[in-house]
């Protein structure tokens, strides 16, 4: 997901990952789920019909420029206060994600650096 809108976007991030739930909040996002999950909607297209407008890569374009423009100048928590009032300060902790990595590890995990299977030296 991360990659798709950094492409959209132009850039190009730093992706990096964490053995085990790390500290509270770091790394996650409010995609962050417990566990992966796939929906079907074969269901759907088989018993009503149902045609997606879009798949996911071609909706990403208008959506991201949407959010881009909606959030430029303001706070994200004006914007989007049902996100802030879920994740409050956690979401989006640069700061905290920085200092992590610097150290090599988040609430005693290790943090693996991109493209590497193994422990990023701290």
């Amino acid at each position: 997901m991360a990659a798709a809108v950094d492409a959209v976007l132009g850039c190009e991030s730093e992706q990096y990952l964490i053995r085990g739930p790390g500290a509270p909040g770091l790394g996650r996002t409010p995609w962050s789920l417990q566990h992966s999950f796939v929906m079907d909607v074969s269901r759907a297209e088989r018993e009503l019909g149902y045609r997606p407008v879009h798949d996911y890569a071609a909706s990403l374009p208008e959506t991201v420029a949407r959010l881009v423009d909606e959030v430029r100048g303001r706070e994200r928590r004006e914007v989007f206060p049902r996100l802030a009032a879920r994740w409050g300060r956690t979401a989006f902790a640069y700061e905290a994600e920085d200092r992590a990595i610097a150290a090599g590890k988040a609430g005693g995990q290790t943090i693996v650096a991109p493209g590497s299977r193994s422990p990023q030296a701290a």
